[in-house]
């Protein structure tokens, strides 16, 4: 059975670093908060349960469900987190807590088993699994947000299935069967790399960019799924130029904010998934400019973004195509989301 190995040398290594780097490289306010908390919960509880009930190591970029409100006070705060501990002491009221997150886990099982009735009849549904191979991911990290598809034999993530189908719509402007080499900004645990690799025999050459200590946790479960093809922070942070060997052999390469410096080659496609529009916008042209240097105008550029942004932590999708002053021409659409009927995806594609 597969597991997710803990390497504390490779997170305490991404952590220090981070902490030297310019702040065009360093978490912004949508993440800094999330990013330090999440750091000391993986050194407490491992990446077993990242996907669970039990913490908050995945908030905002995995499939974990919060039912525990003592959950949010655990870490983020000197303030909150003496508030945790006092309450820890309180039996009575921990009493009351616990009955509430029974009360809450039984709540969201009903919910899935709602939606697995809903999602096995539906026809979108239907044409991705006859598409694509979705691949099992539910031994990692104990998700919760699955349901059962009695005609695959098999259990879905449903986080999995809603990014199978953003890619899905971007494959009416991008021919992934032609592509040899991708790179993500923002990977978050992995599951795109994941889907790209199991999909397309052709896709090798991966990069796979994330602020610590979310590249930890993907590189972690990517190493669970690929071993050595999987090449990690410690293993590149000393090269001066970030290259893939000129084979058809698999190569994962997970790399910090900072190395996109490093980074010396033109891939197939450049890719982001909703979490440019959380960035500062400094941070946003710094990656655009070393995209425009990396690539040609042969790359394609494929970004996706959320609606009902908020405008005081994040900036409009539209603005996203500005960064890119080399690219004048783009496709822009708007999709329904398959998990989640009231909301849609953004799309923005270079011609």
């Amino acid at each position: 059975m597969k597991k997710i190995s803990q390497d504390l040398t490779l997170l305490k290594v991404m952590h220090e670093d981070l902490q030297n780097q310019k702040d065009i490289y360093k978490p912004g306010p949508y993440w800094s908060q999330r990013s330090l908390c999440s750091y000391k919960l993986i050194k407490k509880y491992g990446l077993d349960q990242f996907r669970n009930y039990e913490n908050l190591i995945g908030e905002s970029y995995s499939d974990m469900v919060n039912v525990d409100y003592r959950n949010t006070l655990e870490k983020k705060s000197l303030i909150r987190s003496i508030l945790y501990k006092i309450l820890k002491k309180l039996p009575v009221i921990n009493k009351s807590f616990d009955k509430q997150v029974k009360i809450s886990i039984n709540l969201h099982n009903n919910y899935l088993e709602l939606f697995e009735n809903i999602i096995l009849t539906n026809s979108r549904y239907k044409i991705l699994k006859e598409k694509y191979t979705i691949p099992d991911s539910t031994s990692l990290g104990n998700p919760t947000e699955i349901f059962f598809d009695e005609e695959l034999r098999k259990s879905v993530s449903i986080l999995y299935l809603d990014l199978l189908d953003q890619h899905d719509h971007l494959t009416d402007q991008i021919e992934f069967k032609k592509l040899n080499s991708v790179f993500e900004i923002g990977g978050g645990f992995g599951i795109n790399t994941h889907l790209l690799i199991e999909n397309y025999p052709n896709i090798k050459k991966i990069i796979y960019l994330d602020i610590p200590p979310n590249l930890y946790v993907g590189t972690q479960y990517l190493k669970a799924l690929y071993g050595e093809c999987v090449h990690d922070y410690k293993l590149l942070k000393n090269k001066k130029k970030i290259k893939f060997k000129s084979d058809e052999s698999l190569e994962i390469f997970c790399i910090a904010p900072w190395q996109i410096e490093d980074f010396d080659e033109t891939p197939d496609l450049f890719f982001n998934s909703h979490s440019f529009v959380e960035m500062p916008k400094k941070s946003v042209g710094n990656y655009a400019k070393n995209i425009m240097k990396n690539g040609n105008l042969k790359t394609k550029i494929a970004l996706i973004s959320y609606d009902g942004f908020n405008l005081d932590s994040t900036f409009h999708p539209d603005k996203l195509m500005d960064f890119f002053s080399n690219r004048s021409n783009w496709i822009k659409y708007v999709k329904p989301s398959l998990t989640n009927s009231k909301r849609k995806n953004h799309f923005y594609i270079s011609q």
